[in-house]
Parts: structure tokens; C-alpha cells; sequence
């Protein structure tokens, strides 16, 4: 496996002597005074037999434009992914080894809390499909492994305990950041299984099955937290390890969740395109999952400012969810319940898009107010994460107050809010920080932030 020094190196096109030169060099200019310019110094972090010194980390932070807080906060070396970018999801081969590469890799994801950013969009995003149409039509068997046993119970678990995961997203009363890291516990184990136990192909198939539904697990959780940009990292890790297992329904499943990153982030074109090579990949999804995906379809339709077709499409995925199936959907693992509520909720989001925030209104309020109190029924974790589509409903009918209290709201259901989220309510509600209600929201919102960011 590529290390991330060894990849921004080589992205700098510097011999192990050059890249040593130029880190002492920078270490003395910063004034953390004279260090030897080895290059097998150089050699040995990127084998990972030595870590550097704290003040060779920080020159070498310099260097590639990462700010100290982040050497500080994350720790040797996941800090270097910042300044890698994400080559490992756009320049990794899809083969059986660019999957190990990819699944370590993913072990490590910072938080990336700012306004959300693509990682993988337009031509990118082509190549990506396009590889994974040829992984599927020329499958690469997961060859077995040898090594210690793996008991199948350990899979079983491993299976009960994600499908677990899995039902919280309908409601829980444990707090996202926790499931989170249960998640990645889970995800970490699954790796682990796969890169250092020996099986058989039947069970290295499993192994796969098992990470692609622990990265979609991490993938919706890490959006629960307004981790936007890591919820598609982890999206696209469960692409990966879903085309290994050249299995179409879970490949369809990671498009799905692709998708759903691409709309929040305002690029409704490759949605589109993601939800179709969806439809494509798995031919005949159960109603339920057939009908979440015209869901997204409409509302990339919405965001491109297209009301008939949106209106048409959302249509259909009404008509879609009641029809006659063979399909189990409580068996599968990816199937949605799309209800009225869930239904109603996309239509109030279109409506949004629309640049028709008055007729979204009525499924905010009512959002909001069941919300309001304590309820039999849990929250799901995304319920902090959908109100804020609630604040942007409020605030472009000027009704400033309505705003606020879908903040308070907010914060009462999930009892502090995330860093990532803390953030996309303040920039919604700073234009408007002159009235007292919002100043008061804002103070609010910094009462009940974490003290620490998720990991």
C-alpha cells in the first residue's frame, strides 16, 4: 500500500534526497532550528518503520499547505491525507489490490466539516462508472486467502450486529457521533477479516457484501454529522469493495448513496447520472429501493429547475413503491421504506429547489413540531441533518423566528450538535445575526457544540 508521504513526493516529482533537502530546509527557515537532510530518513516514514519528529511534521505540513492545527488534531499520518487530496479514490485501480488499497485507506478519514466539497464529479466521475461497468462485466474472483481460520460465527455476528446499524437510520435514541464510531468499529473489523484472515471465496465474498454495507452505514451516519465530503469518501469505498464482489445490487446501492451526496451538494447533472447507472446496474430493485431512486431522480430534476418533469417523476415513484414485487423488502439490506411521510418529505425538498419554499412549508412545520417533544417513536439520526432544510424553508420566507426555533429543535433531539453541522446551521443563520432571536440562536448552538470534533 501506497504511503501518503510517498504519493506527495512523488506528486512533486522529488527524489527521496531532493524532498529531504527541501524538508530541513523548511525546518530551519521556520526556525525549529538545523536537521539532518537523510534521504533515508525520508525512506523510513514512508515504510512506516519511524515516525517524524513533531517539528519535521510541521515543516512538512508547510510544505504541502496543511495548517499546524491539523498535524495537532489528527496525528501522523492521517494528517497527510489533507494534502494527498483524494488520489486514492481517483487514481487506484479497480482491481483486487486497488480494493485493499482503498478499504485501508478508508480506515483513516478525517473530518472535512466546511461547506461540502466533491471529491469525484463530471469527467472524474465518468471514468469512475465506466470502471466499474468493466469490473462488472469481466469480474476479478476474490481469490481465497491463506492464514488463520476465520469461524463462521464471526461473520454471523459481524452481519447481525451491521444489520443493527442499519435499522437505527429509522429511528434511535443513540446519538449519531456514537453510532458513527460503532459503525467504523465495525467497518475496521470487516478490513481487518478480509486483509489478515484466511477463507475460501465463498467467504471472501461475504467479507466484501459485509464492507460495502459498513461503508454505507459510515456513508449516511457521516451525513448525519454534516460530514458531507467523508460521507461520499465512504460512499466511494463501498463502490469499490461492491464492484470486487461484482455483486449489481450492492453496486447499486453505493450508486444510490453516490447520488444522494451529489444532491446535497448542489449537482443535480451527476446525480442524475449515478441514479441511472443505478437503475442500470440492478435492472429489477424492489419497489421500495426503485422508488428512492426516481426520488432522486426528481429532485435532481428539481435542482436543475424543471417542475413538470419533477412533478412527473415524483409521481412516479409513488405509483412505484405499491407495486406487485416477489421482492422481501425486510430482506434486503438495502431496502427503503418509502411512506407518505418519507414521500412528503422529498416533495417538500423539490419544492424547495423550486424556489417554492411556501408550498414546502407545511412538511417543515410539521417535521419541526414532531419534534417538539419527547415521542414513543425515536428520532432518526438524521432528523438534525433534514432540519436543516427547515432553517433554509424559514429563511426564504423571511420568517426569522420559525428559523430559530427549528435550530432549538435541532439541538434538543440530538442533545449537542456535530461540528459539521454546527457549521452549516451558523452559516445559514450569520446573514442574519443582527436580530435577537438569531444571536440568540447562535449562542445557543455554541452552549451545546461539542467541545472536541467527532473521529
Amino acid at each position: 500500500m501506497t504511503h501518503p508521504l510517498a504519493r506527495l513526493r512523488a506528486t512533486a516529482g522529488l527524489s527521496h534526497p531532493d524532498y529531504a533537502r527541501l524538508v530541513a530546509q523548511t525546518h530551519s527557515e521556520l526556525g525549529f532550528g538545523h536537521m539532518a537532510a537523510r534521504r533515508e530518513k525520508v525512506s523510513r516514514w514512508e515504510s512506516g518503520r519511524t515516525v517524524p519528529e513533531h517539528t519535521a511534521q510541521l515543516a512538512i505540513a508547510h510544505i504541502h499547505g496543511i495548517e499546524p492545527s491539523e498535524v495537532y488534531r489528527l496525528g501522523w499520518p492521517v494528517w497527510l491525507r489533507i494534502a494527498t487530496g483524494d488520489a486514492d479514490w481517483l487514481e487506484t485501480p479497480y482491481t483486487n489490490e486497488g480494493t485493499v488499497e482503498t478499504v485501508h485507506n478508508a480506515l483513516g478519514l478525517p473530518e472535512a466539516h466546511a461547506s461540502p466539497t466533491l471529491v469525484v464529479g463530471g469527467p472524474a466521475l465518468a471514468r469512475q462508472l465506466r470502471a466499474v461497468r468493466a469490473r462488472l462485466a469481466r469480474p476479478q474472483p476474490w481469490p481465497g486467502r491463506d492464514g488463520p481460520g476465520l469461524p463462521d460465527d464471526y461473520l454471523d455476528w459481524a452481519e447481525n450486529r451491521t444489520k443493527a446499524l442499519e435499522q437505527q437510520e429509522n429511528g434511535t435514541l443513540v446519538p449519531a457521533a456514537a453510532l458513527y464510531t460503532a459503525a467504523h468499529a465495525e467497518f475496521r473489523l470487516i478490513v481487518h477479516l478480509l486483509t489478515r484472515t484466511g477463507y475460501d471465496h465463498p467467504t471472501g465474498q461475504r467479507l466484501l457484501r459485509l464492507a460495502t454495507r459498513t461503508s454505507i452505514a459510515c456513508g449516511w451516519l457521516s451525513s448525519s454529522l454534516g460530514e458531507e465530503t467523508r460521507a461520499e469518501r465512504h460512499n466511494l469505498t463501498a463502490l469499490r469493495t461492491a464492484a470486487a464482489a461484482a455483486d449489481p445490487e450492492y453496486v447499486s446501492a453505493a450508486l444510490a448513496q453516490l447520488s444522494m451526496r451529489h444532491l446535497i451538494a448542489g449537482d443535480p447533472t451527476d446525480a442524475m447520472a449515478l441514479v441511472r447507472a443505478a437503475l442500470a446496474t440492478h435492472p429489477r430493485p424492489s419497489p421500495h429501493t426503485t422508488a428512492s431512486l426516481y426520488i432522486k431522480e426528481a429532485l435532481a430534476r428539481a435542482q436543475l429547475g424543471r417542475p413538470d418533469d419533477t412533478a412527473r417523476t415524483m409521481d412516479l415513484a409513488a405509483d412505484t413503491r405499491t407495486a406487485p414485487s416477489e421482492h422481501d423488502e425486510a430482506g434486503t439490506p438495502f431496502g427503503i421504506n418509502v411512506d407518505d411521510h418519507f414521500l412528503a418529505g422529498a416533495r417538500a425538498n423539490a419544492w424547495l429547489s423550486l424556489g417554492q419554499p411556501h408550498r414546502a412549508r407545511s412538511y417543515f412545520d410539521t417535521l419541526a413540531s414532531s419534534l417538539a417533544d419527547p415521542r414513543p417513536e425515536p428520532p432518526s439520526p438524521l432528523a438534525a441533518r433534514r432540519l436543516l432544510r427547515a432553517v433554509d424553508t424559514y429563511l426564504a420566507l423571511n420568517e426569522i423566528d420559525l428559523a430559530c426555533w427549528a435550530v432549538h429543535r435541532a439541538i434538543a433531539v440530538g442533545g449537542e450538535l456535530s461540528p459539521g453541522l454546527t457549521t452549516a446551521y451558523r452559516n445559514r443563520l450569520n446573514p442574519y445575526r443582527h436580530e435577537p432571536l438569531v444571536r440568540s440562536a447562535l449562542d445557543h448552538l455554541s452552549d451545546y457544540a461539542p467541545d472536541h470534533p467527532h473521529v
